[in-house]
Order: C-alpha cells, then sequence, then structure tokens
C-alpha cells in the first residue's frame, strides 16, 4: 500500500508527472516521513547516441523521433521512491539530469567542468544501433577525465534492437570485469497511449523505467556507502532534503585541504608575475637614460641647468649639477629602501 501511495506522488490522472527543476512530489503519504536524496548526474556520449531520448524516456516525456543537437546543456528533473533493504525505510531519490550536447562540449570549454562540478555519478552512453559509438566508449572515458571519487555508469540505448545486443553481451561482460563500470541498457522508445489517443499510459510508462531506475538509484545508494565506508541510517527528516554532506558524512577536512591545495598555486603564480616586475623597471629606465644621452639633449639640458642655475642663486652651473644630482641620489635611495 506504501508503495502505491509513493508512486501517486509521481503520477497525475495516470500520467507521469513532469516536474520542473523547483517542483517537488506533493501527494506523498501523510502517515510518514520521507527523506528525499538529491544525485547530480551527468550525460555524455556521441552526437546521435540517444542522451536527450534516455533522459525523456526516464523522465515519461515524448521520445524525439529525429536527433536534434542538444544546445548547452539541458536539465531534467526526476523523483524516484525507493525502499531501503537494510532499514527498510522508503525513500524519494531526486535525480537531476545533466545532458550536455556533443557539439557544445567540443567548442565551448567551460561546459564538460560545469558538468562535472559536484556531479555524484556519470553516465556514459553508447547505442546498440551503432557499433561505433560501443568502439569509441573507453576513448570517452578517458577524455572526459572523471575523478575516481564519482560514480561511473555506461548505457546501451536502443536495446530493442535484441540482435544487436546479443552481439555485444559477451563484449559488455569484459568491458565490466576491466574497467569496473556497471553496463545498463534500455529501449528509449514511446510507451503506449492512453485511449484518448493524445496522452502516455504514465503507470505503462512507470513499467518500462521501473527496472532501469531500480538499477541506477541502487548504484547510486551503494556507492554512497562505500564511499563513507560505514553504514550511515537514515534518520526522520520530517520531509526535507538530504544533502550531500549528510550522505556522506561530514568531509570538511577532506574540503579545507582542497581548499588549501587550490591556494597555494595561485599565490607561487602571483608571486612569479610580480618577481620581474623590478627587471623590467630597470630596463625601462636603462633604455630612457641611453635615449637622453643625444647632442640635441644634452645641449638643451645645459641651457635649461643654467637658467635654474641663475634662478636658484648658484654661481655656476656645477655647484648647481652637483647639489641636484646629491638630491636626486638620497631620494632614489630612499625609494629603494622604501620598495624594499
Amino acid at each position: 500500500m506504501e508503495g502505491k501511495e509513493m508512486l501517486g506522488s509521481i503520477l497525475v490522472k495516470n500520467r507521469r508527472r513532469i516536474f520542473g527543476l523547483l517542483e517537488s512530489p506533493t501527494k506523498l503519504p501523510a502517515h510518514s516521513t520521507v527523506d528525499i536524496l538529491p544525485y547530480k548526474i551527468c550525460v555524455l556520449g556521441m552526437g546521435g547516441v540517444g542522451k536527450t531520448s534516455l533522459v525523456c524516456k526516464l523522465t515519461g516525456q515524448e521520445v524525439p523521433k529525429s536527433h536534434k543537437e542538444t544546445p548547452g546543456i539541458q536539465m531534467s528533473m526526476l523523483y524516484w521512491p525507493a525502499k531501503i533493504q537494510r532499514t527498510r525505510k522508503v525513500v524519494m531519490f531526486k535525480l537531476l539530469f545533466w545532458d550536455a550536447g556533443e557539439q557544445c562540449l567540443n567548442k565551448f570549454n567551460h561546459i564538460l567542468p560545469a558538468c562535472r562540478k559536484d556531479a555524484d555519478a556519470v553516465i556514459f552512453t553508447f547505442s546498440f544501433a551503432n557499433k561505433i559509438t560501443w568502439d569509441e566508449l573507453p576513448a570517452l572515458i578517458a577524455r572526459s577525465e572523471i575523478k575516481e571519487s564519482i560514480l561511473k555508469i555506461a548505457v546501451g540505448t536502443s536495446a530493442d534492437k535484441r540482435e544487436n545486443v546479443e552481439e555485444l553481451r559477451e563484449r559488455m561482460r569484459h568491458f565490466e570485469e576491466e574497467w569496473q563500470i556497471p553496463v545498463l541498457k534500455i529501449a528509449n522508445v514511446d510507451g503506449p497511449l492512453l485511449p484518448d489517443g493524445r496522452s502516455f499510459d504514465g503507470r505503462a510508462g512507470v513499467k518500462q523505467v521501473m527496472p532501469f531506475l531500480n538499477r541506477l538509484v541502487s548504484l547510486l545508494w551503494s556507492h554512497d556507502q562505500s564511499a563513507t565506508a560505514v553504514y550511515r541510517p537514515l534518520q526522520e527528516h520530517n520531509d526535507r532534503v538530504i544533502t550531500p554532506q549528510e550522505r556522506r558524512g561530514d568531509q570538511e577536512p577532506l574540503n579545507q585541504a582542497r581548499r588549501l591545495d587550490r591556494e597555494v598555486p595561485l599565490k607561487s603564480k602571483r608571486l612569479e608575475r610580480e618577481a620581474p616586475l623590478p627587471a623590467k623597471r630597470q630596463e625601462r629606465d636603462f633604455a630612457s637614460s641611453s635615449s637622453s644621452s643625444s647632442p640635441e639633449r644634452q645641449q638643451k639640458k645645459s641651457v635649461i641647468s643654467g637658467r635654474m642655475a641663475v634662478e636658484e642663486g648658484f654661481d655656476d652651473k656645477s655647484s648647481y649639477a652637483s647639489s641636484t644630482s646629491s638630491g636626486r641620489k638620497s631620494a632614489i635611495d630612499n625609494l629603494t629602501i622604501t620598495y624594499c
């Protein structure tokens, strides 16, 4: 009975509810509290492999009939209820999918770092309809430079082509053993329609994606527990969202160490930029002094110094020059000491 109530929170009149980024389920069981576990999932893959259709299939939207490049990053929200076997407690997984187009990834350098930042998992997609995408999967994983702490999952789309799935079954098993990355598969096709012929049957669509989503949230939960190296049971939180820090334990000392690692290179780079400044000033002063040694400039300086010597009351130019040079020398010494 509890499971039916939880599934009812993601359905509206037998249709899948499409959640916005700021929306959440409202029809939750009133007699119990439900913990919400947020996860950020990045979806990567070659162009036309079926990244957008995968997300549309999971969220209950219409699967695109033709390929259209995703402009930038497209975010989609999905809520999925599940029961933790050890505690027998029902929780709500909040999955935020970040779908990035391949052309944008190659054109703009900030797209991939934005997807990887604070990501809990990365889905590398390939298509059973195109074996080239399977052959390029190891290169895609290496090129993405995903941290070891982030969960990696390979997903094969177009799983409805059973003959291609059978051909790659043995290769997928070797891939899982070598890379230690689980491989999931899904048929990214639309589900059945309601009697009105316009809307998709929400309950039938949920049954189609249920094995995939159950496996996905199980991998996310197991990865969190293994990352903390100790089981952390969930507590009552009155339907509030549990932060990643609460899921994985207190990692503030680790975050402080990471911040220090980032600050040290910045300080060293700043010192490298500031160090050549005195040498540049010396070169500039040398260039200005050498350029001012022409006969015309020397004659002009002689006339000006003679005129200033008369105005200052000196008998000749030599005494005026000696007094001004001593004054400049003391000023330069003072500047040098102040600069150091």
